[in-house]
């Protein structure tokens, strides 16, 4: 406890960027123990640690996050090769598998031993404990808070376990290299929205992949550390503010890079399923509308009706119909209008014109397809 606390204040003089983030104990003070005065001074400055910033890990089986494998010495390199739990020996147990706790290397390491004080050597263990695992651990965590300074330890845990190697059993090995890898992996992302609401599938050309919007308007996408490129939203029928972003030399998340839609004529683009209400023309005006149907959509049904007046409706695909040029049209004496596009072979935007034979006001229009 006291050297925790030593720690504690010692960091409060160093740097930002030098400051100690983690501290490993290969001991298990915040066990079950027979000294309750001893756990009782260790908790108190363990959660003085954790006030101040700093993860401490220790050997606890009972509060720790840290489990028990063993690898393949003959191919350390290679996370899969690990076992969880002890080799095969009769004196430990492996541990059943908890999905809750991360497991780390506790097996076959050579260190600096003496028999006596006279003779000096190195010594091969093939058994180890929790003791080992956890500087392991702490090494890891130290090397991703010099790449990724200001995150926190929550953080860095969760990172740890997305990044761990799964097993059959679905066990969690750590995998330094996929943690560091991701730690070198900054999301870009942001929304997309028109008329105040998510547009889906804009492509932002120009990032690792080309990611869409998803059905929220929602994008994301990782760039590696210090990427350069410009992000330019597409989708035909519409036009973007700002029409695109560059980045140079990216070293953080850019979060919030959104983009307003505008529909590319001026033609409000309206969205299956959508009513529109309170609609007005003079005599011989046009109200223009325009809906994009995917290819192999069936039963676009555009409708108007209610309010005063004498309201007709028309349709054409690609592009704004007329009185003389037009593909579907329903011209009766009220404002009760139906037009149905039985089936549309190609993505296409299917134009809607309310044509005012006379002024009418208070007309409903409904659009939809299945």
């Amino acid at each position: 406890a006291q050297a925790l606390d030593w720690i504690v204040e010692k960091n409060k003089t160093l740097p930002a960027l030098s400051k100690i983030r983690v501290v490993s104990i290969s001991a298990a003070p915040s066990a079950v123990s027979l000294f309750p005065k001893n756990q009782d001074l260790w908790k108190a400055a363990y959660e003085r640690a954790v006030a101040a910033g700093i993860m401490v890990l220790d050997c606890s089986n009972e509060y720790g996050f840290i489990g028990a494998c063993y690898y393949n010495p003959v191919n350390l390199e290679d996370v899969a090769s690990c076992k969880p739990g002890w080799p095969s020996n009769p004196y430990w147990n492996s541990p059943p598998i908890n999905p809750s706790k991360i497991l780390a290397p506790c097996s076959y390491r050579t260190s600096a031993e003496h028999a006596n004080w006279s003779l000096f050597g190195y010594q091969y263990d093939g058994l180890g404990g929790l003791s080992w695992g956890i500087p392991y651990v702490t090494g890891v965590l130290a090397m991703g808070w010099q790449i990724r300074p200001e995150l926190t330890g929550e953080q860095m845990k969760a990172l740890l376990f997305s990044t761990a190697y799964v097993t059959a059993e679905g066990a969690k090995i750590i995998n330094p290299p996929a943690f560091i890898q991701a730690l070198q992996t900054y999301q870009v992302s942001g929304s997309v929205t028109y008329n105040g609401q998510p547009l889906a599938n804009v492509v932002m050309s120009g990032l690792p992949g080309n990611p869409k919007t998803n059905a929220s308007g929602q994008y994301t996408s990782g760039v590696t550390k210090g990427w350069n490129g410009t992000v330019k939203p597409t989708l035909a029928g519409y036009v973007f503010t700002p029409v695109n972003k560059a980045y140079a030399n990216v070293a953080a998340d850019q979060l919030n890079q959104n983009y307003t839609a505008k529909s590319a004529d001026g033609v409000t683009i309206l969205n299956n399923g959508q009513t529109l209400s309170g609609l007005s023309a003079s005599s011989r005006q046009w109200l223009y509308y325009k809906i994009k149907v995917p290819a192999g959509a069936k039963n676009l049904v555009v409708k108007t009706s209610g309010g005063s007046g004498d309201a007709d409706l028309y349709l054409k695909i690609g592009a704004k119909p007329t009185t003389s040029s037009y593909q579907y049209r329903s011209a009766k004496s009220t404002n009760v209008e139906t037009c149905t596009v039985t089936s549309v072979s190609t993505e296409s935007f299917c134009y809607i014109g309310i044509y005012a034979y006379r002024a009418f006001s208070g007309l409903t229009l409904m659009v939809s397809y299945q």
